[in-house]
Formats: C-alpha cells, structure tokens, sequence
C-alpha cells in the first residue's frame, strides 16, 4: 500500500485547502502536518480515514494497492478455553480480487472506526 502523497497536495490546493488547515482538521500542527504530506512521515490509519473525509475522496483515490500477493494471517481465540489456531494463507489474486477485498475491509475498518 502506497499513499499518492501527490494526490493529495494536489487535492488539497485544489480545493482551496492550506496544509494548515488540513492540518487543524487532523488535530496536528503545520509543521507535522507538512512532514506527513512531504513523505517524511507516515499517515497512520486514523490520520488517513479523517483525510478521506476532509477531502471528500475516497480512499482508492489516494491509496495506490500493488501487491499481487495477499497474505491472510488469521487468529482464532473463541472463548478462554478454546484452542488457539494461527494459520497463514498465501495467494495469488488478480489486482480486481485484491481491490474487491481491500474495499471490504476498508469499509468494516471505516465503519468500526467511527462507530468508537
């Protein structure tokens, strides 16, 4: 996953946005702000959903999805006695697959997130 750091400079300023205003809404300073924005950081998740909003875009817009490979790591802890099972899955999925179960999970995370 690669954030479009170009998309969004590009979106901002064209819709009249200043990094510190973005800035505000994302209750960070210019400066930190300008380091996200600049490559220097990284946008954590929180960061990046609040973005999408402001912005108005969605996150297919700015989040460029690579991977050919999909790597499930499942964790399955049901109830304090149960067993607990790691399993790991690889496969090969098309890029259309991928973004069908990107999008997926995207949107449980976005609606988890502001249901907290």
């Amino acid at each position: 996953m690669k954030v479009k750091l170009d998309i969004i400079r590009e979106l901002r300023t064209k819709k009249g946005f200043s990094q510190e205003n973005i800035a505000h809404e994302l209750g960070l300073t210019q400066p930190q702000y300008g380091r996200l924005e600049n490559g220097e950081n990284e946008f954590d998740f929180a960061k990046l959903t609040k973005l999408f909003d402001v912005l108005q875009v969605s996150p297919f817009d700015i989040i460029e999805f690579e991977e050919k490979h999909i790597f499930i790591n499942s964790y399955n802890n049901v109830g304090s006695n149960s067993a607990n099972t790691n399993s790991t899955i690889t496969t090969t999925l098309s890029k259309d697959d991928l973004i069908l179960i990107i999008r997926k999970e995207i949107k449980i995370a976005l609606d988890n997130f502001k249901s907290e």
